[in-house]
């Protein structure tokens, strides 16, 4: 097939993945809060970056769907135009979600995607550097928090402290999932996730399909704070959590966190 055959055209090019310190000059930075990128981000091919992304969003919208409880709601830090609460709301229309995002441009994209479910969606306007379990609106109780491809925008010392917030705000039984991207060593097995890509890029059938080195020259010069796997695990094990790696595929992956129990006395 078309994967197959662009695996053996393939030959080693630039590193894999976003390593800190690797690009030089001006690094591009996405404008959340510019009305005009906001909607234009929004109605982007989303599988040109990620020609797994429909299979990680399912995976997601399933775990929400399952954590759904009358009285209790989602909360989504950097809920950005509602993608997700869209394919949640198809799954469980009985969920209650409150998205946090400090950008207005992108709310609003939520409110006009989401309008139709009333108030089952709460938008906060909130930057997640001073989230806390006090952020939330009065009596709102989560029975989960997620956080979909929003950690990379925040500095590492931000991702700590909203880590802290939500096992603050979690009731025992509760559950934080997290979707995003991260940075990886490897360079040796370029050629492999290369081979992949254009194997994903075949089966998906994505329109105006990004080359493996777009994807490279793409996110080697984006203005991100991308941290490691094992360094986002071991912060949130730090904050009161119990941890396990669901999915990954080449640097995006799906943790569960769970509240540690607290010790027997």
């Amino acid at each position: 097939g078309g994967g197959r055959a662009a695996c053996r055209a393939l030959r080693p090019a630039a590193p894999l993945l976003p390593r800190r310190g690797m690009a030089a000059g001006a690094r591009k930075r996405d404008e959340w809060k510019d009305p005009e990128f906001a909607r234009a981000w929004d109605q982007r091919n989303v599988l040109r970056t990620n020609p797994d992304r429909t299979r990680q969003t399912r995976l997601l919208v399933s775990l929400l769907a399952a954590r759904v409880q009358p009285g209790r709601a989602i909360v989504d830090l950097g809920a950005g135009s509602g993608l997700v609460e869209e394919e949640l709301f198809r799954r469980a229309p009985e969920a209650r979600v409150v998205g946090v995002d400090s950008s207005e441009a992108m709310l609003q994209l939520a409110r006009e995607r989401l309008g139709a479910h009333g108030s089952r969606y709460t938008p906060l306007k909130a930057d997640l550097a001073g989230f806390r379990a006090s952020s939330l609106p009065e009596g709102v109780q989560a029975a989960c928090v997620f956080a979909s491809q929003a950690l990379h925008e925040v500095p590492d010392n931000v991702k700590r402290s909203v880590f802290a917030a939500v096992r603050a705000l979690l009731p025992s039984d509760g559950a934080f999932y997290i979707l995003d991207r991260f940075t990886m060593d490897g360079a040796q097995f370029e050629p492999d996730y290369a081979c992949l890509w254009a194997a994903m890029n075949a089966e998906a059938d994505v329109p105006e399909a990004m080359s493996f080195d777009e994807y490279l020259n793409e996110y080697l010069d984006k203005d991100d704070h991308t941290c490691s796997l094992e360094d986002c695990e071991r912060w949130l094990r730090e904050a009161g959590f119990s941890v396990s790696r669901l999915y990954q595929h080449y640097n995006r992956a799906l943790i569960s966190a769970r509240p540690t129990a607290a010790a027997a006395p």
